[in-house]
């Protein structure tokens, strides 16, 4: 049997689709609908952060979200990290440009110094070169940001992670520790 040759329209549309996915940052992350389980061991101590999370999670001392697709679950998460930024940005004095990894789609984020907060980059490929770096997942950056869970026991429960430089390490924890105190009185989010 033969098959007809693809249109000049398809063609087209399927160039463009090749040119698309080369141009996509080198490190896809699992809201892309990638084959296999989307978790990897993307950076030195994802892994303790995993094992932690799922702990907590076993414990009921965190909660999953509801499943949702991979693009709305990659809209939540933004909007978590988003409002993560504003949060943390109240606070920025003295932090420093930091980059924040969500374990389970292997999803990158940098936060850099702008004004009295932070610029948010979502969805880059790997930190930059002297970037603090904080390793956690959706269930803990949810708790973080309505306020179910302190810095502090984010921390001491292994469920946040913070590597880098000791003197940047400990600025950036200053800053969300103020941020990040588990404050009832609080707005469950920034955005709201």
């Amino acid at each position: 049997m033969l098959h007809k040759p693809f249109s000049p329209r398809r063609l087209a549309a399927a160039q463009c689709l090749i040119w698309a996915l080369a141009a996509a940052p080198a490190g896809a992350c699992g809201y892309h609908g990638l084959i296999g389980d989307s978790f990897s061991a993307s950076y030195p101590g994802s892994i303790d952060v995993a094992i932690a999370l799922r702990t907590a999670l076993d414990r009921n001392q965190l909660k999953t979200a509801p499943a949702v697709p991979p693009l709305m679950a990659l809209v939540r998460s933004t909007r978590w990290l988003e409002d993560f930024g504003r949060w943390a940005g109240q606070h920025a004095a003295t932090a420093p440009d930091f980059a924040v990894l969500l374990v389970e789609p292997g999803l990158w984020t940098r936060y850099r110094k702008q004004g009295s907060g932070f610029a948010m980059e979502s969805h880059v490929a790997t930190p930059s070169t002297g970037d603090v770096v904080l390793i956690t997942g959706e269930p803990a950056l949810q708790a973080l940001v309505e306020r179910r869970l302190s810095l502090a026991d984010a921390l001491k429960t292994g469920v946040v992670r913070i590597e880098g430089a000791p003197e940047a390490v400990t600025r950036l924890q200053q800053t969300l520790t103020a941020a990040f105190s588990a404050e009832p009185s609080r707005a469950v989010t920034a955005s709201r």
